[in-house]
């Protein structure tokens, strides 16, 4: 590697950290903002399935991906029935 390929690779990255510094100065990080009727179970069944599904993203064999979709389709139902139910609880109290 010569001096010239060092200096373009010195120069992005500074110019790729002042970028990404300006935006978390001016647009911050993304903010979860969870829903107030939903219960602390409701969310762990829900990162429950964010896992779930980046485990099926990963899958590297069509045996994988076909395990890691049907438990995902599982926990997404868990996640509808637990979330429907927090739900009418908190509407009707």
């Amino acid at each position: 590697m010569n001096d010239s390929d060092t200096d373009v690779n010195t120069a992005w990255e500074l110019t790729r950290d002042s970028i990404i510094k300006s935006c978390e100065n001016t647009v911050g990080y993304l903010q979860l903002n969870r829903k107030k009727w939903m219960s602390e179970e409701t969310w762990q069944k829900v990162n429950h399935r964010l896992k779930l599904n980046e485990k099926g993203l990963n899958a590297t064999t069509r045996q994988q991906k076909k395990l890691a979709k049907d438990q995902y389709s599982t926990a997404d139902k868990e996640v509808k029935r637990a979330a429907s139910k927090t739900r009418e609880t908190m509407l009707n109290n």
